[in-house]
Order: C-alpha cells, then structure tokens, then sequence
C-alpha cells in the first residue's frame, strides 16, 4: 500500500525530531493540515514559565544522520534548556531534579502523542489492514521504549550530597554535573556578625566549604567554629559527616549534621550497590536500600523496561517471573493453515549451466518463498502469552494462500488456500527435478545433458511444449507409499489405469534407477501431481498423440517425421485392418501411418556377436533345440527372430535386406557376408566358442565388410546397422569406442546399437560405442529379454524414453 510506505520513510525522522524527512511539518496527507503542536508547560514551583515546541527537537538517537548523538548527548542538551530557565538552587535540588523528569516525560508523552495521530489519521480509511495495524504497534513500542530511555538516575552523586542527572543505568561515576561544593554563606560566621554588629571590628562572613547537598549548619571551615573532633557514630553510619557539627566546647557527645545514621552495609540483593537505608541503630537482619522497585530486566523478548514488582527483593523469589507493566509483541509467526503471504523476486536473469557435456547460458525466471507474518495478537501485561492461536490479523475474512508447491519448480498455488479443484500457479524453472533417460547422454531442444543432471534450467510448460507430441512423464511409483487405493494395486510391469503404467524391470535397468518407476501421459501427470495442466487444450490434444514414426528414409529430408495416427498407447492395430479411404499402412508391430512408399529402404545389418568361452554357459537356454544349448545358441535364436520380423514386411519391400555375420573371440572371422536376409543363413553358424572377448577384432571385420558394400552399387543404397552383442567387458585389442567413431565418420548413415547379454551389469563400453555409432544400448538378462531387444531393433521407430523427474 504506497499510504503505508510514504509513512514508514518518515516515520523515524517523525521519532526522532517530531518532523518529516528535510524538516517538513507532520501533516494530514489529505489536506495538508498540520498535526497540532502544543508547547510544554510545567507545573512546578521552579518553573513558573517555560515554553519548547516539539517540531524539530532531537529526542531519539538517528540512526541515518552522520555524527549520530547518543541518548547521553541528547539528555544533555536537553538539560542545558532546562537549566537555562530553572535554576538549581541550593536546598531544592530535589524539587530541581523531580521537575526535570517531568519536563523529559512531558516531552516524550507530546512526541508519542503526535507521532501516533499523525500515523492515525493518515491511515483512517485503511486502519483495519494487516500493515497499518503493524505499523501503529511497532510505533507505539518505540515510543514507550524510548520514554524509558530518559529516566534519570536516583542515586547519589558520588563526590557531593546531590541527586546524580545521568540517565538511569549509566556506567560510570554518579554525578549531579555541578560544583559539589555548598553555595551557602557560613552559618556560624552569621551568627558572629550578628553579635559583632554594632561593633567597628565586624567579621567577614565566609563562603561554607561544605560538600553540595548537606544538612544542618554552613560552616566554612576557616574558623574554628565548630567542634573539631569526630562523630561517635562515623565507624556505624554510612551517611556521617565525620566531624562534629557542635559548637567548642560543647557538653554531651559529638553528633555530626546528619539527621539520622544509616546502616553503612551494602543492600542485600546480589548484584545491588546501593547503601542500606536503615538506621544503624535499628536491629535487621536483611539490609534494605531506598530502591522499591526490582531491578531485573522484563523477562519478554526484546523488551528492556524494568520489572514492574514493587518488591525490590523479587528476585530471591523461586517463582519469580519478570514482567513490565507493557502489553508486549507476540514474536511467533501466525499458524493459521495455508501461506499468509507468497513472496515473488520478479528477477530475470541470465546463468549458466555447468553440465559435463559443456556450459550454455539460460533464463532464470524468479524465486519464490513463503512468508509468515509475525503474529498480531498482543500479549497481556504480566503474562508470558495470549490465549488463542497465533494469527497475522483478527479479520477473520483475511485470506490465506494455498501452501501446496509445484514438485517441480516450487511455486506456490496461488489460490486461496482450501480451494477446490487442481492447484494453479504460474511455473518457473524446475530446479526440483533431474533427468532420467535410457541413455548416457541427451540431446534436448540445442541443449546437451547427461542422465542425471538437474533440471533446473528448463521450465515446467516450456518443457512440455519441446518435448511435444507424444512425451511422458516419470514419477517414482506410488504404490510403495500407499499412494493408489487398495484396489489399484497391481504387480509392477502392469498398467495401472488409463494414461499411467509401471516400467517394466528391462525399462527400468536401462534408465539406471534402482526404485520403481511409473510412466504418465502428459494429462495424466498434471492431474496426478493435482495442479492444472498449464499447455491449452489444443497442446493437449497433440501431446497424447502416439509417438511412434515412421522408418521409411523417404522422410529423412521432410520438415517433419510422418507419425503413427493413433492416440499414445493405444492397441495394435491388425496387419489386416481395412483402411477405406485412408492412406497408408500398418507396420509389423501395429502401427498406422499415412504415408505410403513403394519401396522401405532396405538395410545392412551386420551381427557382430561374442563366441568367447564364456558364451559356452548353459545358465540361459533357447527354446528352438537345434541351437546350442547355452548363451551362444540364445543369440541365434534371437537372431532369428529378427530375420523373421524383417521378411514379414518383404510384401512392401521390393528390395530385401542384406545381411552379414561376424563371430568374434580372441579374433575374428567374417560366417556371413553380404547375403540376401534368410533364416537359413543362421542354421549354418558353427555352435563352438572359444577366446577371450576382443571387441576391436569384431568391429575391424565389420568394417572391411562396409568397405565392400560401398564399392558395390546395390548394396551402397542399403542402410548399414551393426548389431554388436556381448556378454562381458572388453579385455584385449584397442580401443572400440574410437574404432566405432572412425567408422561412423567414414559413413555418416552407419548406425551401430550395442547389447549386453547375460547376468553382468557393467556395459559402459557397450554403451560408449552406442552413443558413438547414433544407436541405442540394451542390457538383457535372460532369452526373453534379447528376443525383445532384437524384436525392438526390427519395429518401428520412436523417441528414446527420457524424463525430467521429481526424485
């Protein structure tokens, strides 16, 4: 509220000199009319006129001022004023000093007076807001602590019999700031004029040399006017003169001016300087000083008014609890249910991100944080809390904000709070979020990323909107936490309700998550994280499209790829669905595109597959008995089932696929070179393994098998693929990820996918000579999985699965 503002810029110049900012008049800002200004006026006999207006008079310390006066300086200043009209006499130093006070009260009660109707009337219309409550409280606590800040000391001035003037718990020496010594004339040398009078040998009546603020007699010590010796109670008393206040020559004993001989012990209280103020002569057990009020410090945060217990020995006390006679600040935070107030830094900024495949430079929206305004509720003088909770206002129509954040980005909903209907914010950067992938390295929107780095430089619909037609959204699967009613759990690997499903265990190994993983269409994941999807209706439609493309490289030079026309996990649809009028064809694993070619481009695939001893393991079987009975005879049963599903599209190919075989152990020997695609090929591969495994022997038969195929026209036309498979690391040869890069730059269209077979979990560089060579990488752990890899690699095309992940 800009009211609110324009009167907190001023407000400590208002404290301080009772004035605006550059000395301008404390004014209504509706009209200009200045806040009234009495003078003060004492009523004291010591002061009969004495006028000082409030406008412009430093009464508080400026915190913004250069050369910034303490509270010392300016009582001092003030005293001067004073002083200046009322004169300190002798024998009314204590009416003097008890109507300073009430001059310094008078002044600070006018200042919290206008400070207060100024801030009052200039909030009028608004004084039932949150901020102008606070603001009028928060000034009211300064101006009665700065009240307190002027009280005067009461003790002793420690070299004469005065009140001291400095401000009450000062630390250095007590002290009136006078003379300390007596202005009277001497008493005796009064009397002795008097008896002189008439005659001509009169005697000069001297100045008393007493300490300022005695009893009894004036005397000036220049005489001998007085008896010389020392009082009878001197050793007992606290307050004797010492000497004899008697005459020479007196009868009876020697008595000082002393009206009465305190106890000379120190007051009982621990911590306590003052003298005890109990006749010496009167039996006590506990020494008691003229203090009635006790002296701890209010026990409240941040309050540093005294105890307000009219017990001076309060604190002996065992339940004892220190309290001004002030209502006090509450300090807690208001506990009301939701957000009181959600805090925005509108900042855009430029950072950069540090990720393993490079640096690039991105938007960095605004921050958000949640702000609990401090509790309104006044606590009681005498008491430690308020009843009731602790609440920011007492209107109770006050909003509060929904406190429920995007797990991603975490903004806040901005509805209030207990709305019905999906959370709805407005997005920022997904700093909560990392990315997921079934590959090492991804290639997202001109950005390169590696799995498992932060998120935080995309945004939640921007991210949406690139990853476009078909993405879906992992989250870590609920049913371990209970998330899904009882009824809708189920086995993982099985769909759990229209637009979400488990990953399978395959799935899951390849994205490197040991914790379960569900996979949600985009609509799905909005309404399950229960905030409102922010792409439009439109966005929507596309993106539950299916994601599936067709292979055909006829598209490889369109704008864009030629996608199946079904919705996103949607039934295969039969090879033997009747189109109608509607263009196209159904791939071998059930998708519909619209496109038509006359031709598919056939491939060149290469196998190029480990025959080393320990392809020899009969821990994994074929079904098909006419292969060897060990993981060597599963890789050519897979590879049969390729061959199969290849021919099954030889109706829409006019030109079949090439096929070659590579065995390789130690070394390696080309079984199968440029042969049209046959299941009979496999029958004739030898069933014995033997060697060590030497990936570089492999590739390097592969290679002189390209050379070859690209000196001949009719196989040149055909898309070379190697499928290199494995069940163990790399242990002889040099380096294969360089020889699988060479080869990728000699034939751009090269594309070379890896499979680990068996029960090892270290592939890094099969997966290296994947992300080299532009394909993909699979680990598979038993037949089934690598009848699925090889059934994978000979469907359709689609996008790699990879997700920003909340985990």
């Amino acid at each position: 509220m800009m009211r609110t503002f324009v009167l907190k810029n001023h407000l400590e110049s208002a404290i301080t000199l009772g004035q605006c900012n550059g000395g301008e008049e404390l004014v209504m800002l509706d009209n200009d009319e200045i806040i009234v200004d009495d003078p003060i006026h004492l009523e004291s006999e010591t002061c009969k006129s004495f006028q000082l207006t409030d406008s412009g008079l430093e009464l508080a310390v400026n915190r913004a001022s250069e050369g910034m006066r303490s509270m010392d300086d300016i009582k001092e200043l003030l005293r001067t004023k004073f002083q200046d009209a009322v004169q300190r006499e002798d024998g009314s130093e204590g009416a003097w000093h008890a109507s300073f006070q009430r001059f310094l009260n008078s002044l600070m009660e006018r200042r919290q007076k206008r400070v207060i109707e100024w801030l009052m009337v200039n909030t009028e219309e608004f004084k039932e807001h949150d901020d102008v409550k606070q603001l009028i409280l928060d000034a009211t606590t300064t101006l009665v602590e700065l009240k307190d800040k002027v009280l005067l000391c009461k003790r002793q001035c420690s070299k004469c019999l005065i009140t001291c003037v400095l401000l009450k718990g000062h630390h250095s020496d007590h002290s009136c700031l006078g003379t300390h010594i007596c202005s009277q004339e001497c008493t005796f040398c009064r009397e002795e004029q008097a008896i002189h009078f008439s005659t001509c040998t009169e005697p000069k009546i001297m100045e008393c040399s007493e300490k300022a603020g005695h009893s009894g007699n004036h005397d000036c010590h220049k005489r001998t006017h007085s008896c010389p010796q020392t009082c009878n109670k001197y050793e007992q008393s606290s307050n004797c003169y010492k000497k004899c206040s008697l005459r020479v020559n007196h009868e009876g004993e020697h008595i000082c001016k002393s009206p009465q001989h305190m106890c000379r012990e120190k007051c009982s209280l621990p911590g306590c300087e003052n003298q005890c103020n109990i006749p010496f002569e009167s039996e006590h057990d506990q020494h008691v000083c003229n203090e009635k009020f006790c002296p701890v410090q209010c026990l409240m945060p941040h309050c540093t008014r005294q105890c307000a217990t009219e017990d001076h020995f309060h604190l002996l006390k065992d339940d004892a609890q220190h309290f001004c006679s002030s209502e006090h600040l509450c300090d807690a935070k208001c506990e009301a249910r939701g957000v009181c107030n959600v805090v925005t830094e509108l900042v855009k900024q430029t950072k950069v991100f540090h990720g393993k495949r490079g640096d690039f430079e991105y938007d960095f929206v605004s921050e958000q944080s949640e702000f609990r305004k401090g509790c309104c509720v006044m606590i009681p003088a005498f008491t430690s809390k308020h009843s009731g909770p602790h609440l920011h206002s007492l209107n109770t129509n006050v909003i509060h904000y929904c406190d429920v954040r995007c797990p991603n980005c975490e903004y806040y909903c901005q509805l209030p709070f207990g709305h019905a209907g999906l959370h709805d914010t407005q997005h920022g950067n997904m700093k909560k979020s990392r990315f997921v992938a079934d590959t090492e390295n991804i290639d997202f929107h001109g950005r390169q990323y590696v799995r498992g780095e932060s998120g935080v430089a995309e945004m939640c619909a921007m991210y949406c909107r690139a990853r476009g037609r078909g993405h879906t959204h992992l989250i870590p699967c609920p049913e371990r936490s209970g998330v899904y009613p009882e009824e809708r759990k189920v086995r993982c690997t099985e769909k759990v309700y229209d637009g979400a499903k488990h990953l399978t265990k395959k799935e899951q190994r390849d994205l490197g998550e040991k914790d379960p993983l569900d996979q949600m269409m985009h609509a799905t994941y909005w309404e399950y994280i229960g905030f409102k999807d922010p792409c439009d209706k439109h966005e929507g439609k596309f993106f539950a499209l299916c994601d599936h493309y067709c292979p055909s490289e006829e598209h490889n030079d369109a704008k864009e790829k030629s996608y199946c026309t079904e919705t996103l996990w949607h039934n295969p649809v039969p090879r033997d669905t009747r189109m109608g009028s509607t263009r196209g064809y159904v791939s071998e694993d059930g998708h519909h595109f619209s496109c038509t070619h006359t031709t598919i481009t056939p491939h060149n695939v290469i196998f190029v597959v480990d025959k080393s001893y320990s392809m020899d393991s009969g821990d994994i079987k074929p079904k098909l008995k006419m292969f060897p009975q060990n993981r060597l005879g599963c890789v050519y049963d897979a590879m049969l089932r390729f061959i199969t599903l290849r021919l099954q599209d030889s109706g829409r190919v006019r030109e079949k696929d090439i096929m070659s075989v590579v065995l390789f152990g130690s070394d390696a020997r080309i079984q199968v070179e440029l042969k049209p695609i046959s299941e009979s090929l496999i029958n004739d591969l030898p069933p014995t393994t033997d060697g060590c495994t030497n990936y570089s022997s492999g590739l390097e038969k592969a290679e002189l098998i390209l050379d070859k195929s690209r000196q001949k026209p009719e196989h040149s036309s055909k898309t070379p693929v190697i499928i290199f498979l494995s069940d163990g690391e790399n242990n002889d040869g040099s380096d294969p990820v360089s020889k699988v890069r060479g080869m990728k730059r000699k034939n751009s269209r090269l594309v070379v996918h890896t499979i680990m077979f068996g029960d090892k979990s270290s592939g890094g560089i099969l997966k290296d000579m994947a992300s080299a060579g532009g394909g993909e990488y699979q680990l598979t752990l038993d037949d089934v999985e690598l009848s699925k890899s090889f059934e994978y690699l000979a469907k359709s095309l689609k996008p790699r699965l990879f997700s920003l992940c909340n985990l």
